[in-house]
C-alpha cells in the first residue's frame, strides 16, 4: 500500500485470496514499515471504535503482505514483526473466535493454552514473549495463523460451532 487512505473498505472480507495466502517476512531495513504499521493501527483503530471490539490485526487483513502485527491491549507490544511461536503447552482451551475480516460471526476452535513468541521490534531487536495468559495466547495464535495464510474457520472444531456474533456478545 502507497498513500491510501485507510477505511473500514480497507479490512479485507472472507473471500478474498490474500486472506489465504502466506505473508513474507519483514527484512530489515524496510522502507515502508513505519507507513505499513501506520495502516495497520489506523485500520484497527477505526475497526474498534466502529463494531466496539477488536484487539489486534495482521498485515495481510488490509492487503499488505507482511508479517506485521498491530495490537492494542494493555499488557502485549504494539506491534509484532515476524512473529513466530517457538514453544506451547500440550494443554489446549476451546475459545469462540472472531474476526475483523468476517465480524458477523464466531467460530468455536482449538488453541493452546500457553505459547512463547518470539518477534522482532520495530529496529529488528529480537524479544520473545513468555508465560503469556490463555487469552493473550488465543489473540496471538490467531493474528500469527493469518501470516501463515490460516483463517479462523480453518481451524472450526465442528461445522455446528457458529454463533452469530450479537448472540455470543448478548
Amino acid at each position: 500500500m502507497h498513500e491510501t487512505e485507510i477505511t473500514l473498505a480497507s479490512i479485507l472480507r472472507f473471500g478474498d485470496p490474500r486472506l489465504e495466502s502466506t505473508a513474507h517476512a519483514v527484512d530489515f531495513p524496510d522502507s515502508e514499515l513505519n507507513q505499513n504499521i501506520n495502516h495497520l493501527r489506523e485500520a484497527l483503530v477505526l475497526f474498534q471504535q466502529h463494531y466496539k471490539w477488536g484487539r489486534s490485526i495482521a498485515a495481510p487483513q488490509i492487503g499488505i503482505m507482511k508479517c506485521i502485527v498491530a495490537i492494542n491491549t494493555p499488557h502485549l507490544p504494539s506491534v509484532l514483526i515476524n512473529p513466530e511461536i517457538i514453544w506451547h503447552s500440550t494443554e489446549t482451551q476451546l475459545v469462540w473466535d472472531d474476526c475483523m475480516s468476517l465480524p458477523e460471526i464466531a467460530v468455536e476452535v482449538e488453541r493452546w493454552k500457553h505459547i512463547t513468541v518470539k518477534y522482532q521490534t520495530i529496529d529488528g531487536d529480537i524479544k520473545f514473549l513468555e508465560s503469556l495468559s490463555p487469552q493473550d495466547s488465543e489473540l496471538l495464535q490467531h493474528e500469527i495463523d493469518h501470516l501463515s495464510g490460516i483463517i479462523m474457520t480453518h481451524r472450526m472444531t465442528s461445522a455446528h460451532r457458529v454463533i452469530s456474533r450479537e448472540l455470543r456478545t448478548a
